[in-house]
């Protein structure tokens, strides 16, 4: 089969519309703006962060972390599409630790070598402000084709970014355990992402497919940036002030 006159986009063999792709690209990239020019980041680049911060912080990405595997789970079981389904179970097994440590465990190394008791119980025993994400988490179980691939592909887009904020003041100390940011900054960037930009790719067939992935990625930003949005606010009023 001759391929020679067939249309890429990164690199990736398209059958869509490709203004799609570019629309797709520069939502995406709207939202990983927002997440690395977050103000949290001059309070996490500062000389000394909050210990309370560092710890509500960390408990949130447990929460987000002991959530996100069946999450996958459901959102695999409302897919057809052969490359998003694949990039859901690969993701599944990455996250699981199949083939090495779970990003389960990672987190759970990392709250508690910040002094974080481990619990898989209410999320208000973490923080009050994983409410809101968890109930836009639990949205994933009505959300159409599309607007899961959209959600996913901004989540893993933007966690590097979300993660890059804050490493610098985890590692000023040497006894926190920073694994679990880390594999994330480097393994999401790299491939996680790559996954579901080809998945969203192979889902934009039609309009309405193209909108509910831009709807996806929509509420997926936004439930990211709500997190260091909520955090700020309580660093402003000084919530954790020692």
């Amino acid at each position: 089969m001759n391929n020679q006159n067939v249309e890429t986009y990164h690199g990736i063999p398209l059958n869509v519309n490709s203004e799609y792709a570019n629309q797709i690209s520069e939502l995406v990239e709207f939202y990983q703006k927002q997440m690395e020019t977050h103000p949290l980041q001059n309070v996490f680049k500062s000389q000394r962060v909050p210990l309370k911060l560092l710890k509500e912080y960390a408990s949130l990405q447990y929460i987000d972390s002991t959530l996100w595997v069946p999450m996958l789970a459901i959102m695999k079981d409302r897919v057809s599409a052969p490359r998003i389904s694949k990039a859901l179970k690969d993701n599944i097994m990455c996250e699981a630790g199949v083939c090495g440590t779970s990003h389960i465990t990672l987190c759970m190394n990392f709250i508690k070598s910040l002094g974080v008791d481990p619990f898989f119980g209410s999320t208000e025993y973490y923080s009050p402000l994983a409410i809101h994400p968890t109930e836009m988490m639990n949205a994933v179980s009505g959300m159409s084709e599309g607007q899961i691939v959209g959600w996913t592909l901004v989540a893993e887009a933007i966690v590097p970014f979300l993660f890059q904020m804050t490493l610098a003041a985890y590692k000023k100390n040497p006894k926190t355990n920073v694994l679990y940011l880390e594999e994330h900054i480097s393994v999401d960037s790299d491939e996680h992402a790559q996954w579901m930009f080809e998945g969203a790719i192979e889902v934009a067939t039609s309009a309405q497919a193209f909108h509910a992935i831009l709807e996806g990625i929509h509420l997926g930003g936004r439930t990211a940036l709500s997190v260091p949005d909520a955090l700020y606010a309580k660093f402003l009023r000084g919530a954790y002030d020692e």
